[in-house]
């Protein structure tokens, strides 16, 4: 083993054949420090070589636990049934293969969702020696989309509501405004108005006009707040 591929295996906190690092070293290397990206090693007979630190977060499970035993022995007979086909393909055909897989893992509670890439590594006659498995989570993702549905409607409820709630306040308030101020313009025009009524009129309907100005502020900041002109929606919405 040459001091790179030991220290790659240092760094993974595990001891595995040298040969597993010999023909992939650079894959490996490439992977070892890749924090989201799950990385692992299969011998012919499907059994794990080698792991990176992000999958073993990704499985919940330690690295040693891991080495010279198949998916089967580590994570039973369904996640089996659906993977070790997958590798088998790879490992006969010497071709890559994509899939996404849909399981419960043992040390979790919930369904989780991954992609996993398959890439044949071959000796160096050509001969397809071992596996490379490239894990990436998309558990997230799933539900992000899963939930969008229900989200839109519950963002089309949220407007209806505040569409209805904006048209009572404008027929309870400024509507009966403006009718008062409607009447009080048709007293004003009456040539009979004494001045003391006519000052009294005026001030009251500077009143109303003052009430109107300031409700159809309020509603108009309801419906679309000024601070959302300023900063982005999104931090708009984290602060909430």
């Amino acid at each position: 083993m040459t001091n790179k591929a030991a220290q790659l295996a240092c760094d993974w906190g595990q001891f595995a054949a040298s040969e597993v690092f010999s023909e992939p070293e650079q894959l490996l290397a490439a992977f070892s420090s890749t924090p989201t990206v799950g990385f692992a090693i299969f011998d012919n007979q499907l059994r794990y070589q080698a792991v990176n630190q992000a999958l073993v977060e990704i499985n919940g499970i330690p690295a040693d636990a891991h080495l010279g035993k198949t998916v089967r022995q580590v994570f039973g007979d369904a996640i089996a049934e659906r993977v070790e086909p997958a590798f088998e393909h790879v490992l006969t055909t010497g071709q890559r293969l994509q899939f996404e897989i849909t399981a419960k893992l043992p040390s979790r509670t919930e369904v989780g969702h991954w992609i996993d890439n398959c890439v044949p590594l071959r000796d160096a006659t050509g001969t397809v020696r071992q596996l490379g498995v490239v894990v990436v989570e998309v558990t997230n993702r799933k539900r992000l989309g899963q939930s969008a549905p229900s989200l839109t409607s519950r963002l089309l409820r949220i407007r209806d509501t505040e569409q209805r709630r904006v048209a009572r306040e404008l027929h309870d308030s400024v509507n009966q405004n403006h009718a008062a101020l409607k009447m009080n313009l048709g007293l004003l025009s009456r040539p009979r108005c004494k001045p003391a009524d006519r000052e009294s009129l005026l001030a009251q309907s500077v009143d109303l006009l003052e009430q109107c100005i300031s409700k159809t502020r309020t509603i108009s900041h309801l419906l679309h707040p000024p601070c959302w002109t300023r900063k982005d929606l999104r931090q708009q919405l984290g602060g909430m």
